[in-house]
């Protein structure tokens, strides 16, 4: 059996790459111990699960799974055509979820966007999702079947099949047959993944001309993840676990490349989940009553005035001072919020003021609770206290000690 220890840049790789495994088995685990827990939780639970699994498998090569980890050989191949429809149908669902909960904030009352309380702020429950279909089941299951003698074969039997199939014409029939899975399985969830990117306009985004250094590390991980497609083809048509190890230490790369970027800039995702949505909902709406405003561009700018010069932190903030301070009137404002973001002004509001206090909660934990509410724009505890406990379930208490951070008064 190969002796990875004896070759540095082999080492370094492995040792990597597990690194990333066991954080993702991490991840997953994660998932399982939120409360509540949703189907939402069981999708990212199992598609974090299947990372850790496909980076065990091809960083430890054959020999050395075969050896410690049997069961786990070749475990990950059937998920091939699972994890692009599941990983669509997570993604849409968030996105369509918010969409449909955000729809029910929306309302054309004047007095309504000025009141203290959202007309509808999002609970605890979670998102429902809906199945990506039966058909998927098919290719996963015959994968399944074709693959179960493989899994409970033995050592000598797995040896044989995939370095000496010409032994006879079972062997080699049944080396191209896992082989043909294997393929079918990576371009069918490298399609499935492109195209839910493709679907959520991830491109249009990614194209966008006035960036900041967060869409530069988008870019450079889609250039990456392209830059791999072709070696990581390349090292199962050759069989080379060089190659392999090349194409899964990329992919591990990737992975802590998204997950520190979320350290570095923790409001970015969370606007590029915004503006996936308004671009969903714009498409839905005749947006031809706003005349020729640049609808994108004007979105663009409000996000800027709400995550950058953080405005919604002024206590008198209301919709006409708002579209001032954006450029428009208060009519434009109004039918911008609710035909293309589906929310009312105060929602909108009171959204980035509880996503504020709650990173404050956590970050600044020798500040007092009511100094952040005060901070974040909320004028009273009597508003702070209950439109957070709106969009959370918890007071802000509660919410400081469920993530471990002692009690500040």
């Amino acid at each position: 059996m190969e002796d990875i220890t004896s070759h540095w840049p082999d080492f370094v790789i492995v040792v990597f790459t597990l690194f990333t495994a066991a954080l993702m088995l991490l991840q997953s685990i994660g998932q399982l111990l939120i409360r509540p827990r949703s189907s939402a939780n069981y999708l990212a639970a199992g598609l974090f699960a299947w990372v850790a699994v496909f980076l065990t498998n091809l960083s430890l090569g054959r020999d050395a799974i075969v050896a410690y980890l049997p069961h786990l050989d070749a475990l990950h191949v059937p998920f091939y055509f699972l994890v692009g429809p599941v990983l669509r149908a997570y993604v849409l669902g968030i996105v369509g979820e918010r969409n449909s909960t955000e729809a029910k904030r929306t309302t054309t009352s004047a007095e309504m966007e000025e009141s203290d309380v959202p007309e509808w702020a999002p609970t605890a429950r979670s998102p429902r999702f809906r199945f990506p279909g039966y058909p998927i089941l098919i290719p996963f299951g015959l994968s399944v079947l074709a693959y179960l003698p493989f899994w409970f074969g033995s050592a000598d039997f797995k040896h044989t099949v995939l370095l000496n199939p010409h032994k006879n014409g079972y062997y080699f029939a049944y080396y191209l047959l896992i082989n043909a899975i294997v393929f079918s399985g990576m371009i069918t969830a490298t399609v499935s993944i492109a195209l839910t990117a493709y679907k959520l306009g991830l491109h249009e985004i990614l194209g966008k001309k006035d960036s900041g250094p967060e869409l530069w590390h988008l870019r450079f991980l889609l250039i990456l993840i392209v830059a791999l497609s072709i070696p990581g083809m390349y090292s199962q048509y050759i069989d080379s676990i060089t190659w392999k190890r090349f194409t899964v230490s990329g992919v591990a790369f990737g992975i802590l490349w998204v997950y520190l970027l979320d350290f570095r800039y923790p409001r970015f995702f969370r606007s590029i989940d915004r503006q996936v949505r308004s671009r969903k909902r714009a498409e839905k709406y005749n947006i031809s009553r706003i005349g020729s405003l640049d609808v994108v561009a004007k979105l663009a700018d409000l996000e800027k005035l709400m995550t950058e010069e953080r405005i919604y932190a002024d206590e008198d903030m209301n919709l006409e001072r708002m579209a001032t301070i954006a450029g428009l009137d208060r009519a434009q404002l109004s039918e911008l919020l609710n035909t293309v973001l589906g929310t009312d002004f105060r929602s909108y509001i009171t959204t980035f003021r509880v996503e504020e206090a709650k990173r404050m909660l956590i970050e600044e934990s020798e500040r007092g609770i009511m100094s952040i509410g005060f901070a974040v724009g909320f004028n009273s505890k009597a508003s702070y206290f209950r439109n957070f406990r709106a969009y959370t379930s918890m007071t802000p208490s509660e919410y400081r000690a469920s993530r471990g951070v002692s009690a500040v008064s």
